[in-house]
């Protein structure tokens, strides 16, 4: 029967000292929810539960403590968490003497770490940025925002939802509609010194908007509430307040489905199987609901505000959110430790971090620019003879070609058409994901001519944007100014660290790629990605 009833309940293994503290807990994937409490990290099955693997922050920011000069076993209070793709992102505060990030993926392996201006009271992930609201500030600007990796990014302003998630709202929504939660007291004017005026009660209101107007508003007074919105595959929301569990249709209907068996402040981390879970901050557990309920396919179908804000990753996509850094000649999964780097002729290769062993490689020039939806990004030349290219996604298991865009033509110059090649070409790109869209833009530079005759430099930029989800491109003018610019450097970092293991290019005639270890220094293996020593139809890839 699926009346409300216990499936489990597990009590956490750690209490603070202090009294209640603030636990955050977030669905992963169907079988897995990741409780973050104190200095305590669990992945916890949610059949039945049971701990699968456990982290300790204390471990994990130890290199961060000692930078700080604090002790090793300074207390440490996880504060906020949030699901960026497939990690769980927790913001850590040493009391007043230092905050930081951590990311740690569905498997339990930490993925980076970055400080921060202070502790954080609240955290949500939205797209391919990370917000952040500040216990305190002094800047007037408490909400920070961040990229996925944890770096700050340009200072771009915080979409609306995103704002009124940090700031405490509770929001759910996708394309069409967004209904929201918000408990605060109704507005009241009193004249002045009034003994017949008083201060008006706490109101729960969910409100629904569609084409941006208000379309319905349900309302009633409350006292102690916590309350729980998720989108869900009908297009109806799932309402959780205190123990009641009911479902709001789209034109704002309330049906009423059961009342959890537990009286305790808590909150919703998802719906597994049209199973409720629900952490507390003594315990987690997991109970039935009528009609057995599921999550909308897209949209923000979790929770928005508070410290376990949940971004549906799962549910948004087919494929979970890759966490994707900058690596030398290209970029990396650390999740599945695979870097996707530029080799000889221009072409792309997977390179398993861990050994240098080559997994695949692109038939025709490519240069990886990021992941997206599961899939590599890669700008693709397919005809080296025309100047066209596209936005090609491919497989990242078998390095198969998925989708490509339609083509972005770039003109040629008088002594020769652009390449992809990683070296010595006149034809520099940048490529930024952001959200479903690859941002390009591209520069030729020409300040001279071969052979040392005179030319007046020269340079060509444009730019593009491709929607990933179409393939569609739609292209600035061309622009050129006759004026010489100085030659940029590779979109890469020469240096990387990850997993342990530091990885180096170096390159003169021969690029060759290092990993060490990053401790001992010791070499682990090299391989070489491009020459221009030996004539590229001699030239035999490296084994």
């Amino acid at each position: 029967m699926r009346d409300g009833k216990t499936l489990w309940r597990r009590r956490l293994n750690a209490m603070s000292p202090l009294g209640p503290f603030v636990l955050n807990a977030s669905l992963m994937q169907d079988d897995l929810l990741v409780v973050a409490y104190g200095s305590t990290i669990e992945g916890r099955r949610t059949s039945d539960g049971r701990i699968v693997w456990s982290r300790d922050l204390h471990a994990d920011l130890a290199p961060e403590l000692r930078k700080a000069g604090l002790a090793k076993h300074t207390e440490l209070q996880t504060s906020a968490a949030a699901r960026a793709g497939r990690a769980l992102v927790t913001a850590t505060a040493a009391g007043y003497s230092g905050a930081w990030l951590t990311a740690t993926a569905s498997d339990g392996t930490p993925l980076w770490r970055a400080r921060i201006e202070g502790a954080a009271a609240r955290m949500v992930a939205g797209e391919d940025r990370i917000y952040v609201l500040l216990s305190q500030d002094s800047t007037g600007k408490p909400i920070i925002a961040l990229d996925g990796m944890g770096k700050k990014g340009p200072d771009s302003g915080v979409p609306f939802r995103d704002s009124m998630a940090v700031t405490g709202g509770e929001v759910v929504f996708d394309q069409e509609r967004v209904v929201t939660a918000t408990i605060a007291p109704l507005p009241l004017s009193c004249p002045p010194k009034s003994p017949s005026c008083h201060p008006s009660p706490l109101f729960l209101t969910v409100t629904g908007f569609s084409g941006g107007q208000e379309r319905w508003q349900l309302s009633h007074p409350v006292g102690l509430t916590w309350e729980h919105l998720l989108l869900l595959s009908d297009g109806s929301v799932l309402f959780v307040e205190n123990q009641r569990v009911g479902r709001i249709s789209p034109d704002g209907k309330l049906t009423p489905l059961c009342e959890l068996p537990v009286d305790q402040r808590g909150y919703v981390a998802g719906l597994v199987h049209g199973d409720l879970v629900v952490a507390y901050h003594r315990s987690v557990g997991a109970y039935t609901i009528p009609g057995g309920p599921q999550l909308a396919a897209t949209g923000w179908v979790m929770r928005g505000g508070g410290p376990a804000q949940g971004w549906a990753a799962r549910a948004s996509a087919p494929v979970p959110e890759v966490p994707f850094g900058p690596f030398p000649a290209g970029v990396a999964d650390p999740v599945a430790q695979v870097a996707y780097v530029q080799t000889d002729a221009g072409a792309t290769m997977a390179l398993a971090l861990a050994d240098g062993t080559v997994k695949w490689r692109t038939q025709s020039p490519a240069r990886p620019v990021g992941i997206w939806n599961g899939r590599v990004i890669v700008l693709e030349q397919r005809d080296t003879l025309a100047s066209v290219f596209q936005m090609a996604q491919i497989d990242p298991v078998s390095g198969a070609e998925v989708a490509t865009s339609q083509p972005i033509p770039i003109p040629d110059w008088g002594w020769g058409r652009p390449t992809l090649a990683p070296w010595g070409d006149p034809l520099t790109t940048d490529v930024r994901i952001e959200g479903d869209r690859a941002r390009l833009s591209w520069d030729i530079l020409i300040n001279g001519w071969p052979g040392g005759a005179t030319i007046r430099p020269y340079t060509t930029s444009g730019r593009g944007d491709v929607d990933l989800t179409s393939g569609a491109v739609s292209l600035a003018p061309i622009k050129r100014v006759e004026e010489a610019k100085p030659i940029s450097n590779p979109p890469y970092p020469f240096a990387a660290v990850l997993g342990g293991r530091k990885f180096t290019l170096s390159y003169a005639a021969t690029a060759t790629l290092t990993a060490t270890d990053a401790k001992s220094g010791k070499r682990l293996w090299t391989r070489q990605l491009w020459s221009i020593v030996v004539p590229e139809r001699v030239r035999v890839p490296p084994p």
